[in-house]
C-alpha cells in the first residue's frame, strides 16, 4: 500500500507542471485527466498505458479520461490489460505518421504478441468519443486505407457510447479471436469506398494474416474465434456492411452471438452477416435501404465470394493440430422481430439462409419479422434443414415472398404475404417441407407452388388473389398432401396439380377462380375427396391425361362450364360428388377417355 501511494503521489508532482491531472481512487487504482493542452499528439496518453504492458498490470484499474474538446492523434495507442480510456465530450482526429498508412495501425488495438486463445492484453473499455479517421474527400486521410480500434486474443472488452465515423475503407471496429465482447450505444458511419466489402463491426478468427493482420511483433495464428459478443443499441449508417463476417475457418463456429436493438441505414450489401454462428441471436433491429438485410449460413457459393486469392477465400481449412467440430446438428440460431425495409439491390433478399449438401444449415428460427420491399425474396432460404419461418409479414416483394430451395423439414406458418411480383410461397428441391397456416394474397404468380419435392405438405392456407393461381404443385412432388387450404379469387385455377404422383389433395375451398376450381394434369393414383369448389368461371374439377385417379365426395356449386370433366384419362373416375349449377354437364367424360363412364348433365 505505502509503495503505491509513493508512486501516485511521485507522479502527480511530475505532472502538475505539464497540465495534466490525476485523481488516485481505492487503493489499486489510477485515474488520470488529459486536456487539448497536455495530450501530445498521443504520445502522452501511451506512456500511461505502457504502466500495465506485461503479465502483471502495474494498476487493478488505469483509467484514462480525454476532458472535452478536440484531439489530433498522429499515434495509434497501444492499450494493455485492465485499463479504461474514457472520451465524452471530446472528438479524436485521426492522422498516422508516414508509413503507417496501410490499415495494419489503427487508432487503438490492444496487446496481444505471443498471446494464444483469449491471453493477449484484456478487460478494456473504450468509453464515449467521436473518433474521426478522416477519410472523406478533403480530410488528410482520403485515399488511405485504415482501421478504427482492433482487438484481438483476449476477453472482457467493453466499447460503449462512442462515435467512429468517416472512414477511407476498411473496418471500423474488429473483434477478432476474443471471448466476451461487448459494444453498445455507439454510432459507426461514413464510409468513402462504400462499394469495398467491409464490416463496420467486424468479427473474425485468429487464423492468417489476411484475415487479422497487425503491426505487432510474433502475433499467433491458431484459429482463435470470437464468443459471447452482443451488439446492442448501435447505429450504423452509410457503410458497406454493418455487422458479420465473410471469412470461415472449417469446424471453427463463433459462439453465442447477441445482436439486438440496432439501426442500420443507407448499407451497401448486408446489415448482418453471421457465417458460421452458432447459439445466436439476432433481434429487434432496424433495417433501412440495405443490400440484404440478414445473411445467416454457413456456405458461401462461389459466385458470392469476396475474394479470389488463397487466403482471402470465405471457407478456410484450419491450421495445423487445431481441433475442429463437425457441422452443427443444429445453429440454434433465433431471427426474430427484425424491421427490414427496402432492400434495394435487383438480387437482395429480407432475410437469407444459406448452407449447401455437406453442410446443411439447421436449427434456424425466424419469428415475427417485418419485411418490407425486398429487392428480390422476402426470406430466402437455402440448403437448410429443420428451419421454422413463423408469424413473419412480407410485404411489395419485388419477387418472391419465400422462397424454400434444396431443403427438408422446414416450416412455413403463420405468416403474412402481400403483393409479392411473382410467387407467394415457393418449396422447391426439398423432402419434408410444410407450408401451413400462412395468409397470402395479391401474387402476380401463384399464391403457393411446389415443384420437385417429396412429401411437401401444404395445409390450412389462406389464399387470394394469385394472379397465375392458386397454389400449383409440379412436377417431382410424390405424395403431396394439399389440405383444408382457403382458396379465393385465384387467376386462374384454384389448385393445380401437375405430373405427379399420389397427391392428396382434400378438404380444400376454392371460390370464384377464374378458370377451374381443381385442375389435374398427368397425375397418377391420389385422393381427391372432402373439397368444395364455388363460383369457377368454367369448370369446377377439370382432370387430364391422368391415370387411376378418382374424385369423390367433393361438392361443386355454380360453374360456368362443367362440374366435373374429364379429357384423356385412363382409369379415372367422379363419384359421390354433390354438384348444383353447373351451366353445361355435371360431370363429363370426353371422347378422348378410356374406361368412359356415362355423362351427367
Amino acid at each position: 500500500m505505502k509503495f503505491n501511494r509513493l508512486i501516485i503521489t511521485l507522479i502527480l508532482g511530475l505532472l502538475i507542471g505539464s497540465g495534466a491531472y490525476v485523481n488516485a481512487h481505492a487503493e489499486g487504482n489510477f485515474d488520470i485527466t488529459f486536456t487539448t493542452a497536455d495530450y501530445e499528439s498521443g504520445y502522452a496518453l501511451q506512456q500511461y498505458l505502457d504502466y500495465q504492458r506485461g503479465s502483471t498490470p502495474k494498476y487493478d484499474m488505469l483509467t484514462i479520461t480525454l476532458a472535452p474538446g478536440e484531439y489530433s492523434f498522429d499515434a495509434c495507442l497501444c492499450v494493455y490489460s485492465n485499463t479504461t480510456i474514457k472520451a465524452n465530450g471530446a472528438t479524436i482526429y485521426y492522422t498516422r505518421r508516414a508509413g503507417n498508412s496501410d490499415g495494419k495501425n489503427p487508432i487503438i488495438f490492444n496487446d496481444a504478441e505471443g498471446a494464444y486463445g483469449y491471453d493477449g492484453a484484456s478487460n478494456i473499455t473504450i468509453d464515449g468519443g467521436v473518433w474521426d479517421l478522416q477519410g472523406q474527400p478533403g480530410q488528410a486521410m482520403y485515399g488511405k486505407r485504415l482501421e478504427g480500434i482492433r482487438f484481438m486474443h483476449c476477453k472482457n472488452i467493453t466499447v460503449k457510447n462512442l462515435t467512429i465515423q468517416n472512414m477511407y475503407t476498411t473496418h471500423m471496429l474488429t473483434i477478432e479471436g476474443v471471448d466476451g465482447a461487448t459494444v453498445t450505444n455507439c454510432t459507426f458511419k461514413h464510409q468513402y469506398m462504400i462499394n469495398q466489402k467491409k464490416e463496420a463491426i467486424h468479427i473474425d478468427s485468429m487464423h492468417n494474416y489476411s484475415m487479422a493482420p497487425s503491426s505487432q511483433n510474433d502475433i499467433k495464428y491458431d484459429d482463435t474465434f470470437t464468443n459471447n459478443l452482443v451488439v446492442d443499441s448501435c447505429t450504423f449508417e452509410d457503410v458497406p456492411r454493418g455487422i458479420g463476417t465473410h471469412i470461415a475457418v472449417e469446424g471453427c463456429y463463433p459462439d453465442n452471438i447477441t445482436i439486438t436493438n440496432n439501426t442500420f441505414n443507407d448499407i451497401t450489401y448486408e446489415a448482418v452477416k453471421a457465417y458460421c454462428y452458432k447459439n445466436f441471436t439476432i433481434k429487434n433491429n432496424y433495417i433501412k435501404l440495405c443490400g440484404i438485410g440478414i445473411k445467416a449460413y454457413n456456405y458461401v457459393p462461389a459466385s458470392e465470394t469476396d475474394g479470389t486469392a488463397d487466403d482471402e477465400k470465405p471457407y478456410q481449412k484450419p491450421n495445423d493440430g487445431v481441433i475442429r467440430e463437425k457441422n452443427p446438428s443444429s445453429f440454434n440460431g433465433v431471427i426474430e422481430k427484425n424491421t427490414i425495409i427496402n432492400a434495394t439491390k435487383s438480387n437482395a433478399f429480407g432475410i437469407h439462409l444459406q448452407g449447401c449438401k455437406e453442410r446443411p444449415y439447421r436449427g434456424v428460427y425466424v419469428y415475427d419479422n417485418i419485411i418490407s420491399n425486398s429487392g428480390k425474396i422476402g426470406i430466402y432460404a437455402k440448403g437448410c434443414e429443420d428451419i421454422i419461418l413463423e408469424k413473419n409479414t412480407i410485404t411489395d416483394s419485388s419477387g418472391m415472398g419465400i422462397d424454400i430451395g434444396d431443403s427438408k423439414d422446414c416450416d412455413v406458418f403463420n405468416n403474412t404475404i402481400d403483393k409479392a411480383k411473382a410467387l407467394g410461397v415457393c418449396v422447391k428441391n426439398g423432402s419434408g417441407n410444410v407450408i401451413r397456416d400462412n395468409t397470402i394474397k395479391t401474387t402476380t404468380k401463384q399464391n403457393i407452388y411446389a415443384v420437385n419435392c417429396s412429401n411437401v405438405t401444404i395445409d390450412n392456407n389462406d389464399v387470394t388473389s394469385g394472379k397465375k393461381g392458386g397454389i400449383g404443385i409440379d412436377k417431382g412432388c410424390k405424395s403431396a398432401k394439399i389440405t383444408n387450404n382457403k382458396v379465393k379469387s385465384a387467376g386462374k385455377n384454384g389448385i393445380s396439380i401437375s405430373e405427379i404422383s399420389s397427391p392428396t389433395v382434400k378438404g380444400n375451398t376454392v371460390t370464384s377462380p377464374k378458370n377451374f376450381g381443381l385442375y389435374f394434369f398427368k397425375t397418377t393414383g391420389g385422393t381427391i375427396t372432402g373439397n368444395t369448389i364455388k363460383n369457377a368461371k368454367k369448370s369446377g374439377i377439370v382432370v387430364h391425361k391422368t391415370n387411376n385417379t378418382n374424385i369423390k365426395k367433393n361438392t361443386i356449386e355454380k360453374t360456368g362450364q362443367y362440374g366435373i370433366l374429364f379429357s384423356g384419362t385412363k382409369k379415372s373416375f367422379a363419384y359421390g360428388n354433390k354438384i348444383k349449377k353447373a351451366k353445361s354437364y355435371k360431370v363429363l367424360y370426353a371422347n378422348s377417355c378410356k374406361n368412359k363412364k356415362k355423362n351427367i348433365k
